[in-house]
């Protein structure tokens, strides 16, 4: 099975280890044969399910041994690597190679020289992954004052993030995970991503690697989004996430008010829905948007001044498909928090159902929007 294409599914392996320390051979046989069954399209013995960190050399190989000869050339095998040196895990690699496992799955280290990702629903990857990604905020750290080399980041999707994936559950569609980790490390070691539309994406990605944290957090979100014309809008272009924060839209004359947007379901809400009947009404913002605020972070103090200015923040109400918490850096006005739109503002968590009815229910869909930011300006 050395020559095998890899696809479908590969379940992490339990190890079964008795009281003396042996592995239990029929155990692990039973499991092989049971998933490989069920329809797996393969096996990895040693994943992190498999607890390798806490066995031997030999229970290792015996484990990957026994997975091999239960497969039997039904399934492919790939078998976990994990080592703080090369040279071991070199050395690992070769020994699951002449065992006959098709392939490999390498630990990521904050020595080596790989960028790991990992990618899943945020609701779920931001908690979970924490400690993760704490200790290799460590490691890299302890091999910065070591080395002096730069750190290499891990990159931890945060996907179907936010309120219109609420058709998947309430516990999907969670507003908290960007809470978990933003600014929640020392400065430098971890960044948030949190783009409203595909193209800012790649922008925010680019800009991210080149501060080089050693984690980077991406929340991204799953529906099918029609990208917007930003030029036809009056919207600032996609490059200007860039910097962190950004003025989305200029009030054509003299502002009537400052909005703050954040999320990609309540910022689309905003353009599709909220923006025309802002016009209509006659109503003109400045409305700013927090792509990344460690980003914003390591910009000169002048240059933060320049893009979002202090006096905005005191004028600010906003708008986030995260929690209240996060926008409080951007939001420094009692009235302008007390009147901030967020999930849990109607002090419940969300239904599942439709992403558009998820947003009704939230209070965050266009009109909702429009409604609050006229109360906010005292015309409603």
């Amino acid at each position: 099975m050395k020559d095998a294409p890899f696809h479908g599914v590969f379940p992490y392996l339990v190890s079964p280890i008795d009281e003396g320390g042996r592995v239990k051979d029929e155990v692990l046989g039973r499991l092989c044969d049971d998933l490989i069954g069920a329809g797996v399209h393969g096996l990895t013995p040693l994943g992190s399910t498999g607890e390798f960190a806490y066995l031997s050399r030999d229970q290792r190989r015996r484990v990957v041994e026994v997975v091999i000869e239960a497969a039997a050339g039904r399934v492919p095998v790939v078998a976990g690597v994990a080592s703080t040196t090369i040279a071991d895990a070199v050395m690992q690699a070769r020994e699951f190679e002449r065992l006959g496992a098709s392939g490999i799955l390498a630990g990521i280290s904050a020595f080596g020289h790989h960028i790991g990702v990992v990618s899943s629903y945020g609701a779920f990857l931001a908690p979970l992954a924490h400690i993760a990604a704490r200790l290799h905020a460590i490691g890299a750290q302890a091999r910065h004052a070591v080395s002096g080399d730069p750190y290499r980041p891990f990159i931890v999707v945060c996907a179907h993030a936010g309120l219109m994936t609420g058709e998947d559950g309430p516990t999907h569609a969670d507003p908290q995970p960007l809470q978990l980790l933003q600014e929640n490390f020392p400065a430098g070691t971890v960044v948030t991503l949190t783009p409203w539309e595909p193209r800012e994406t790649w922008t925010l990605l680019a800009a991210a690697l080149a501060s080089r944290p050693a984690v980077i957090a991406p929340f991204v979100t799953r529906p099918n989004v029609r990208v917007p014309d930003r030029a036809k809008l009056g919207l600032a272009p996609a490059s200007a996430a860039a910097t962190g924060v950004y003025r989305l839209r200029a009030a054509r004359a003299r502002a009537d008010g400052v909005v703050v947007l954040q999320e990609s379901g309540v910022a689309l809400a905003f353009v599709n829905e909220t923006l025309p009947l802002l016009e209509r009404a006659g109503i003109d913002l400045d409305v700013y948007y927090v792509a990344s605020t460690e980003l914003f972070d390591r910009l000169a103090p002048a240059e933060q001044e320049r893009i979002f200015p202090s006096a905005a923040s005191e004028q600010a109400m906003g708008i986030t498909g995260f929690t209240r918490q996060t926008m409080y850096r951007w939001i420094r006005s009692t009235r302008g928090r007390e009147c901030t739109m967020h999930p849990f503002q109607h002090g419940h968590f969300l239904a599942s159902g439709r992403g558009e009815a998820v947003m009704e229910e939230a209070g965050l869909d266009g009109a909702s929007q429009f409604e609050a930011i006229r109360h906010f300006l005292g015309r409603g």
